[in-house]
């Protein structure tokens, strides 16, 4: 198992039960019998549930919340492609249902007004099919990319959360803190867990050039420059979907990089093939920093589909 580790049994003699291998171990590295090693291969079963146990304990504080960050996010961005998929084909068979309604036949919704009443705005039926072929076919794949996003960054900001509470001494000995925040804070744990959340609230307002860089940094591990240049482009599409209308301006073309996928003006294209891609793209980079997060603590590493 990786990072498994042998504890001291302090409790048995050293040579009771075990084979001798002449004071050295089976992987070749020369352990004292006045040590108290056994390999876990020549251990009573009683002795590996108890190392087993201790790998746990020492495992748990860190490694167990990593996984569990890992496996919210799998199944959050696994419900979103289903409910994506399926409010789609919702939209786009109401459209075709509209197909049977006379030729400039209306409806008449209730919708809210500035004053907090409500006023009848009427609808066509080819005004309703055409809204909801756009909602089918684009705007709801440009929703879910942007909680694609979203929730990505959730999840690299809670591991950056977890590694400054474990260790604090990556928040830098630079940054100062006001007297009166230091006052105004109950513990010094409260203290540390603002300076720890502000952190990383304010992690992920620049470029994700910028943001990658710094969790690498913070969390000691490297994204593959593929990974990263594909994560930009996503978040590229996504900001424009977001900000204008979908069209590739200026800052899409720098953002995007050499994987752009538009000229400037033009609708930069959002499928299904490319919502998948995106998703993909996504678990990879979750998936990598996470078990890369648990190898570095020892741990027999959880990883995901």
């Amino acid at each position: 198992m990786c990072g498994l580790q042998e504890p001291v049994l302090a409790d048995r003699p050293a040579g009771e039960g075990s084979q001798s291998h002449g004071g050295r171990d089976p992987g070749g590295g020369r352990k004292s019998q006045e040590e108290g090693y056994r390999h876990p291969r020549f251990m009573t079963a009683n002795e590996q549930v108890r190392l087993a146990k201790a790998r746990v304990a020492r495992e748990a504080p860190f490694v167990t919340p990593v996984r569990q960050a890992m496996v919210g996010f799998n199944r959050r961005i696994n419900n979103l492609s289903v409910s994506t998929e399926l409010a789609a084909e919702a939209a786009i068979a109401a459209a075709e249902g509209l197909r049977r309604e006379p030729e400039g036949a209306e409806r008449y919704f209730a919708l809210p007004n500035a004053k907090g009443t409500e006023f009848l705005s009427p609808r066509t039926a080819g005004v309703m099919m055409s809204m909801l072929h756009r909602i089918g076919n684009r705007e709801l794949l440009e929703h879910s990319l942007s909680l694609i996003v979203s929730e990505t960054e959730r999840t690299l900001g809670e591991f950056v959360r977890l590694a400054l509470t474990q260790n604090a001494e990556l928040l830098g000995t630079e940054k100062t803190v006001k007297l009166h925040r230091i006052f105004a804070a109950e513990s010094l744990d409260e203290l540390r867990a603002r300076l720890i959340h502000e952190q990383v609230q304010g992690l992920f307002f620049g470029r994700p050039s910028e943001y990658l860089s710094e969790i690498e940094k913070l969390l000691g591990v490297r994204l593959g420059k593929d990974m990263k240049l594909r994560y930009y482009e996503l978040k590229a599409t996504r900001d424009v979907c977001t900000h204008n209308a979908g069209r590739a301006n200026e800052i899409y073309l720098a953002k995007a990089g050499e994987l752009a996928r538009a000229f400037s003006g033009a609708l930069v294209p959002v499928d299904a093939d490319y919502l998948s891609k995106a998703t993909t793209c996504v678990k990879r980079i979750v998936n990598h920093v996470g078990v890369s997060l648990q190898k570095k603590h020892g741990a027999e590493p959880l990883t995901l589909g």
